[in-house]
């Protein structure tokens, strides 16, 4: 059986148990369980999980399992926003798939290097951790700025990004 999972995700493994009543799978890295019949597994690399399956009288049976997981981390931020009150696209922040434990630092900058936001250590997709269009409590005017982050996945990898967004009034 092959299964597909992108880094961060989880899923069930079902192999074929036989009608067994004992389950031993190997190795256990990643899976919430070692002795039951269908694991949740989010292993943070392609692993072949192998189960021993055995019965009331002994009889054994075995299976395995391919997890392939693919380490393409999905982020997502915005070119575009409009602090304008309307409640719609009113906060820049960055989006992730399950992928991202953390951001570690997410700074925006105006045209001249100068920084006009930070922040850091917070989970993408939170906009109390987004740019509302101001510096030091004053409104931005439009124009484009440029952004830095360092997002840590999940496996441990660190990983810089940098881009630019329009600030439309």
């Amino acid at each position: 059986e092959y299964k597909h999972l992108n880094l961060g995700d989880a899923q069930n493994l079902n192999p074929a148990t036989h009608g067994g009543t004992h389950f031993a799978w190997s190795p256990t890295q990643g899976l919430s369980c070692a002795d039951c019949a269908s694991p949740l597994s989010s292993p943070h690399e392609s692993t072949r999980y192998h189960l021993l399956v055995s019965n009331e009288l002994g009889c054994t049976a075995e299976d395995a399992v391919w997890v392939f997981v693919d380490k393409n981390c999905r982020v997502f931020v915005p070119n575009v926003f409009s602090p304008n009150g309307d409640g719609f696209n009113d906060v820049f922040f960055p989006f992730a798939a399950p992928c991202v434990a953390v951001v570690r630092a997410f700074l925006v900058f105006d045209r001249w290097g100068g920084l006009v936001f930070s922040q850091s250590n917070f989970m993408p997709g939170d906009p109390h951790f987004g740019w509302d269009g101001t510096r030091n409590g004053k409104a931005m005017g439009a124009g484009v700025f440029v952004w830095k982050m360092q997002v840590e996945q999940v496996d441990g990898q660190v990983e810089n990004r940098v881009g630019e967004v329009t600030l439309m009034r």
